[in-house]
């Protein structure tokens, strides 16, 4: 039950002075657990027990449930804005099928552990290799266009995340890279021929210039 969840909580703690949680979290056995049943044990164990009110943005309590269907919808730019940053995604750079090579424009295909992907589309995003967004500096942000989902111009089902970055030249390969998503420029939808695909490449990474100008990543 919950009472037996905070018993664990303060034993596997031992340095425990208080805990400090949104007023309607639950707790324990079924989320049974409330705020009150939380006050009660911390003033049984000389604990404190604070209750954080909600956080509104446009008139909306911010919450995980909420920043993580909205990159799931593929709106990143309103994830980035509930979360205070951007959504980033963090992994390592793996050879693919030369795809992008081909097209002119080389991608890393990233191998990434995150569950939580956001929408398939076409993103403005920024790239940092092997650097936190906090050890890097603004030459080591590299404005990115990135592709999310399944290449079906050429009958490829595999999905994919790939960051094409755009001014920069060299080997990535094996290399860590995140990506740090700003906002969704359009969806993902098949091209008759590679010529039309090549064509609306170009037009995207116009849009992701645009749309970056200006912008940093926080």
């Amino acid at each position: 039950g919950h009472t037996e969840f905070l018993v664990a909580l303060r034993e596997g703690l031992p340095q425990l002075r208080g805990i400090v949680c949104g007023a309607d979290w639950s707790f324990g056995f079924k989320a049974l657990g409330k705020f009150n049943d939380l006050e009660q044990f911390c003033l049984q164990h000389g604990l404190t027990a604070t209750a954080v009110a909600p956080v509104l943005f446009q008139g909306e309590r911010i919450s995980s449930t909420h920043v993580r269907q909205a990159i799931r919808d593929g709106n990143v730019l309103y994830a980035g804005q509930l979360l205070g940053r951007s959504f980033s995604l963090a992994g390592t750079v793996v050879p693919g099928r030369a795809i992008g090579r081909e097209l002119g424009y080389p991608t890393a295909n990233i191998a990434s552990d995150k569950e939580l992907i956001p929408a398939p589309g076409i993103y403005a995003a920024y790239t940092s290799i092997e650097a936190s967004l906090e050890d890097c500096d603004s030459v080591d942000r590299h404005p990115s266009a990135v592709f999310i989902g399944e290449r079906s111009t050429f009958q490829d089902t595999e999905p994919v995340i790939e960051s094409y970055l755009l001014d920069f030249q060299g080997d990535l390969y094996g290399r860590s890279i995140e990506v740090y998503f700003v906002e969704k420029i359009r969806d993902v939808y098949p091209f008759s021929s590679k010529e039309q695909l090549i064509e609306q490449m170009a037009r995207d990474v116009v849009q992701v210039r645009d749309v970056l100008a200006g912008r940093d990543i926080r």
